[in-house]
């Protein structure tokens, strides 16, 4: 019944553009067309049905408070403030939770807290709204010291809120705080045994600690829950490798890794597998046929360690010649100059040179945080982060797990 309500509504506006001329609809009919925008996410006619909506009925506030949100959406934030200051209703749910979003996507959490503390001591009964509502907006803006405190602030007053209970693992994720999210991210596990997304962040953060085997046994539970998503696989294949569990590291990677975008990972991460094996000419022909099929795309860090495959392998010759093809490819890259500058003016004495190159090579791959490094004429590759600093690649998988479930929705 009400969808075929909407359905006249619409069909009266749109006769009505058609005809060129204005028709009449109350403030509540004008709401509801908007409400069914936003339910089908159609935006093409919500502006102009607004303005219509607040021509006809200047003073109706749930109309005015659509502006202040259209105003927000279009990150025109002091307008937004200025209407909700004139509109001044004290207790409206709505307004009082805008204009705290308003402050939250201006990044002023100050004015968050002031605000939230006023809502708090006036007794407000929609507080545990609000703070399930704020608290993504926090997060969402990267504020993520706010939304752990923000979210705290909330569960002191509703313990058992999930929402505030997942947004602040995520922040607490974020801010590297892993013993905390760990702790936050069991209690959510057991009220979600079967929930896929807290088993693979749990996987994720004893990752980012390096604590490969809980990992492991998260994102094997993680995958009872759903096997379909490839960055499970390719962290649960690097913990994996990490943990010194070569074998089964390959065999996920064979099986299950052939989604395109991740091909440079897996094929790296495999030939990392080979080489901790001592089977570099199996890493070499990887490396090799990777950069034979695409030699411009693919990344200087695939050429790297190609180089040091045929380093191992006492291919000397060919591995000077990897990295010239490698600078004539990418003449601005700055890894192969940083691999260049080691070279000699006068070409010669290539073992002395690809001596220094393996050391190099050998401390990055060491090293935990590069950060670290003693060297200061290091230079720093996040190529090189991504293959070796757990943190990095576990939080750009997480991310591109996100981005991807997002974008799916």
């Amino acid at each position: 019944m009400k969808k075929d309500r909407i359905a006249l509504l619409r069909e009266r506006y749109i006769s009505a553009k058609k005809e060129y001329k204005e028709p009449y609809f109350d403030a509540d009919e004008i709401d509801d067309l908007l409400n069914s925008f936003e339910e089908l996410g159609d935006f093409s006619l919500y502006g102009e049905v607004l303005a219509l909506g607040l021509r006809l009925h200047p003073g109706n506030t749930a109309l005015q408070i659509r502006r202040c949100r259209q105003y927000l959406l279009n990150d025109e934030v002091d307008k937004a403030l200025t209407l909700i200051q004139q509109i001044g209703e004290k207790g409206n749910q709505d307004l009082d939770i805008l204009e705290i979003e308003c402050y939250a996507t201006g990044e002023n959490y100050a004015k968050v807290v002031e605000l939230t503390e006023a809502l708090i001591d006036r007794k407000e009964d929609y507080l545990d709204l609000m703070f399930e509502y704020i608290t993504p907006i926090l997060n969402d803006v990267e504020l993520f010291h706010a939304a752990a405190d923000y979210a705290e602030r909330g569960l002191r007053l509703f313990p058992k809120s999930l929402i505030l209970k997942e947004e602040l693992c995520i922040a607490l994720e974020n801010t590297e705080d892993f013993d905390r999210a760990i702790v936050v991210c069991n209690e959510l596990i057991d009220l979600k045994p079967y929930s896929f997304d807290e088993w693979f962040a749990l996987g994720r953060l004893y990752a980012y600690k390096g604590d490969y085997e809980h990992a492991i046994e998260a994102f094997d539970f993680a995958l009872t829950c759903d096997d379909r998503v490839v960055e499970l696989k390719l962290l649960l294949a690097y913990c994996l490798s990490k943990n010194g569990n070569y074998e089964r590291a390959l065999e996920i990677c064979r099986e299950d890794l052939t989604d395109e975008m991740f091909k440079e990972r897996v094929i790296m991460l495999m030939a990392e597998c080979y080489i901790k094996m001592n089977d570099h000419a199996a890493a070499y022909k990887l490396l090799r046929d990777r950069i034979d099929e695409a030699p411009l795309e693919v990344s200087s860090s695939v050429y790297m360690q190609l180089m040091g495959c045929c380093i191992e392998m006492e291919r000397l010759e060919e591995a000077y010649e990897l990295l010239i093809q490698a600078h004539l490819l990418k003449p601005d890259d700055p890894e192969i100059l940083f691999m260049l500058s080691f070279m000699p003016e006068d070409g010669k004495d290539k073992e002395q040179f690809f001596a220094e190159i393996c050391d190099m090579l050998e401390k990055i791959i060491e090293e935990d945080d590069l950060l670290a490094l003693d060297d200061p004429d290091v230079l720093l590759s996040k190529k090189f982060e991504q293959l070796t600093d757990p943190r990095i690649l576990t939080q750009a998988l997480a991310k591109e797990y996100i981005r991807n479930k997002d974008n799916s929705n």
